[in-house]
């Protein structure tokens, strides 16, 4: 390949990128996460709260986990915007990464269930999870998300070590790290040029 052919490709790779980074504000993902982390934080804490009362059917936590599993897709519907053209092949993968996190994330706890362990036995495996999903979007997006990765391998360590408050621990980590991103993109990122906010 000649310079000026790669120039041109290392050029059009650039711009994708920051095309990502601008859809970000404008298709409105930014309030996406800031509103998922509060989400979480919420769940969280009422499963937290619902230990220390000594709750101990599997039913409700299913519940109160499959709630805020069925109201991803309505949130994200009220609040996303789509910026126009074809979804790119780097949005894809970061659908297909939070996917199999979700999945695999409600796996953890019905495959305690289904071996006869406490529905929570493994949650420190959540974090697990949390971090490799961000390293997925590390390799996907910007290496910053790798420091995410280490938040959550160190979530799931504090969650291993304070089970009594494992879930405050999960909660405050994801709101914290998704309204920051949050507010970070919303604050330094140009909107894409197909729609100004």
């Amino acid at each position: 390949m000649e310079r000026i052919a790669a120039e041109r490709v290392f050029a059009l790779v650039a711009e994708i990128g920051g095309d990502i980074r601008g859809r970000i504000i404008s298709e409105r993902w930014w309030l996406i996460w800031i509103v998922m982390g509060i989400q979480i934080l919420l769940t969280s804490a009422c499963t937290q709260w619902l230990l220390w009362n000594g709750e101990h059917r599997s039913l409700v936590y299913i519940g109160l986990w499959g709630l805020h599993v069925l109201l991803i897709p309505p949130i994200i519907a009220l609040i996303h915007r789509r910026s126009g053209g074809q979804r790119t092949t780097t949005e894809t993968f970061i659908w297909w990464i939070w996917t199999t996190f979700i999945i695999a994330a409600t796996s953890v706890g019905l495959f305690n269930q289904a071996v006869g362990l406490p529905l929570f036995f493994n949650a420190p495996v959540l974090g697990l999870l949390a971090a490799f999903a961000f390293s997925m979007m590390a390799m996907v997006t910007h290496r910053f998300f790798l420091l995410y990765a280490v938040i959550f391998l160190a979530v799931m360590i504090a969650m291993s070590l304070f089970p009594h408050v494992q879930f405050l621990i999960y909660g405050i980590s994801w709101c914290v790290v998704l309204v920051a991103l949050g507010i970070y993109f919303r604050l330094t990122i140009v909107p894409h040029p197909a729609r100004q906010l």
